[in-house]
């Protein structure tokens, strides 16, 4: 079977991969690395090290595929740009190769011509998507939904042969793009309906038995993931929006988001907020072109689709897989809770069929009248080679890419961390990877606590938690500021230093209050504990049991006290409030007094509010989820402490599930 049935359908192909070939080049000069990329690139590290990760560390929506393919990359190119990059570029590619037969399998070649030309010079959507910054594994996953297409059009409306290998092959196409993303199920939602279209009781043929076969072995490891973790991939995103949220998503889709798959918009990069429109007349005259040529498109084939209404495939031909596979993924969109006007990629499956409806309307009016063709795709084509041209100029400027995706060279706190031999580090999560993968894992950088996938252990935070020359890398516009870590540090005392590195600033170098000192815990056998409120509950705050408290019974309020004698004087510099199940108890501030005599007091620390940063082992951290907080001090000899609130609230009252004391 001929790849392309003509030389002119070669050089239309050609024409795309040399257009996708300049941006994967032009990526490669004026794009630094994206975090989702460099996420990827650390996972193929570790797959290089014989680990094999079913999904993306806190995706579980996301299978590892890119990673898998990246790693021999990796390991003959080194960790860079262009060994990850190559997997979008080569599915851009294939994406333009499936769209194309597919229009040629549903009409006929003049059709798959056209569609050809329509994606040579691509939306500048799929330019930047596909070739230079990858929206992770969408278009992928859309070219394994688009072979699933073009098997399910071949079992339902043609004679085919080989039909169990077909069925397999459709089986375990869609399993594996369900393994690689989850934006898959419209596709798999639209081949199943019409399989059992074609037959109301395919699930009793052997077909449909050799298809569950091939998705089984296709989505094996995401299916096997999702046994041993009680569903976690469709519990994360599974969750749908109401129907004033669907209604509002599908006016957004037809006023924000669709511009950007038909062209009239530009996004810098995949799915962000800086943003681009053609000029006023092209924007218009473009839009009406677009417009027209679907409508004819759809009035030229309605009576071969119109039947699918009834859930009928009768005289309807693959028009109806098309107009099917468009309407469920509006409607996955529009259901989604996750949807918002920019995320394009939630509505990419249209892409494997709207270029198909340009070209059969398009092939309609030529029928009609060759000037209004020529002049009709001349519009379509100078629309998107204009956009593409924005994009272009927008990413010559560097400033602007740093400015508006914060896709910024960070070769200086790369150098300025090895000059200092820091090997682990805390950054937000869109530089955490970077860093990783920049310095093929010599610096490990994990996230001060986990703000984007907030019930998924943080990756490396374990291994940078222990470390002791730790740096803290923060950005002047995402994540925590720098200004705000430097107060909440001067809060709890303890030294530092601080280094500005143009958009970055790094604080090292972190000396406690305690100093060099261990911490141990004292023992608390022979504790006594008191309380100006509720002391006939103080006990359980030193029974061991997490899930029982001492609380104020009372709204907070300044001068409630917890006290503890410790039986004997010790030397101590901190305590631990474990706050269990009761995390919004947390004193709003207070006071740490110390005494020998349980008369004569010291204060050792003065907290007007309890911050979320505090002194652990050898550096501060954030804490994670709240279940608890620390204080410290330079060290005291003291046999009681007492904790005072200084702070108030008009709705909760002061909890300690468990207190600790360290010295």
């Amino acid at each position: 079977m001929k790849l392309f049935h003509s030389r002119t359908a070669l050089l239309l192909f050609g024409t795309g991969i040399l257009v996708r070939l300049f941006f994967f080049v032009f990526g490669l000069l004026k794009m630094p690395i994206a975090v989702d990329e460099s996420l990827v690139g650390v996972m193929a590290m570790h797959i290089l090290k014989g680990e094999f990760p079913v999904v993306y560390w806190g995706q579980t929506y996301m299978g590892t595929q890119e990673s898998f393919i990246d790693a021999p990359l990796i390991w003959l190119f080194g960790a860079n740009a262009f060994s990850i990059r190559i997997f979008p570029f080569v599915f851009s590619a294939l994406f333009v190769f499936f769209i194309y037969k597919l229009a040629c399998r549903v009409y006929n070649n003049n059709i798959g011509s056209i569609t050809l030309l329509l994606l040579a010079v691509p939306i500048p959507y799929l330019s930047i998507a596909s070739a230079v910054v990858q929206p992770d594994t969408y278009i992928s996953t859309c070219v394994f939904g688009t072979i699933g297409l073009l098997l399910t059009y071949d079992l339902v409306f043609t004679d085919s042969k080989r039909r169990n290998a077909k069925y397999f092959g459709l089986g375990f196409v869609l399993g594996f793009a369900l393994w690689m993303h989850l934006l898959v199920v419209s596709y798999i939602g639209v081949c199943v309906v019409f399989l059992f279209l074609k037959d109301k009781l395919f699930i009793f043929r052997k077909g449909f038995w050799i298809f569950a076969i091939g998705f089984i072995l296709g989505g094996l490891p995401l299916l096997w993931y999702n046994v041993i973790h009680h569903g976690a991939t469709f519990r994360d995103v599974g969750f749908t929006t109401n129907i004033p949220g669907s209604i509002a998503n599908l006016k957004i889709l037809f006023t924000c988001t669709l511009h950007y798959l038909v062209g009239l918009k530009i996004m810098l990069c995949a799915d962000v907020y800086y943003t681009m429109e053609l000029p006023r007349l092209l924007y218009w005259s473009t839009g009406v072109v677009v417009i027209i040529v679907i409508l004819i498109a759809i009035a030229a084939q309605f009576k071969h689709f119109w039947r699918i209404c009834l859930f009928s495939i009768k005289k309807v031909n693959g028009t109806a897989l098309l107009i099917t596979m468009a309407a469920a993924s509006i409607f996955i969109f529009c259901r989604s809770g996750r949807s918002f006007w920019k995320e394009v990629r939630y509505i990419l499956p249209l892409m494997s069929v709207l270029p198909i409806f340009y070209a059969q309307g398009l092939y309609t009016i030529k029928n009609y009248s060759r000037k209004v063709f020529y002049g009709f795709i001349s519009v379509i084509i100078l629309a998107q080679g204009w956009g593409n041209i924005m994009l272009v100029n927008a990413i010559i400027d560097s400033d602007l890419v740093a400015e508006q995706l914060d896709l910024q060279d960070m070769s200086p706190v790369i150098n300025f961390l090895k000059q200092h031999k820091i090997k682990h580090a805390y950054a937000n999560y869109c530089f955490s990877y970077n860093l990783m993968y920049l310095t093929n894992e010599e610096i490990i950088c994990t996230n001060p606590y986990n703000e984007r996938f907030l019930d998924y252990e943080v990756p490396f935070i374990s291994e940078v938690r222990v470390s002791h020359n730790v740096a803290y890398v923060f950005h002047k516009r995402i994540g925590i500021k720098a200004g705000d870590f430097e107060r909440e540090i001067q809060l709890i005392g303890g030294k530092y230093k601080k280094q500005e590195l143009g958009s970055y600033t790094v604080f090292y170098d972190f000396k406690p209050p305690y100093e060099g000192n261990v911490l141990k815990e004292i023992l608390r056998n022979k504790w006594e504990v008191e309380s100006n409120f509720k002391n006939e509950d103080v006990k359980y705050a030193i029974d061991g049991d997490i899930d029982t408290r001492w609380g104020s019974g009372e709204r907070q309020s300044p001068g409630m006290f917890f006290k503890v004698d410790m039986g004997r004087e010790c030397e101590i510099n901190g305590i631990k409030f474990d706050l269990g199940k009761f995390t919004n108890d947390f004193p709003r501030g207070y006071t740490v007094e110390v005494s020998s005599d349980n008369m004569h007091w010291e204060k050792v620390s003065n907290m007007p509010q309890t911050t979320a940063l505090f002194w652990e082992g050898s550096h501060p951290r954030y804490i994670g989820n709240g279940r608890y907080f620390n204080v410290a001090f330079s060290p005291v000899k003291a046999r009681y402490v007492k904790i005072t609130q200084t702070g108030s609230d008009q709705r909760f009252d002061w909890s300690i599930a468990e207190i600790n004391i360290y010295g």
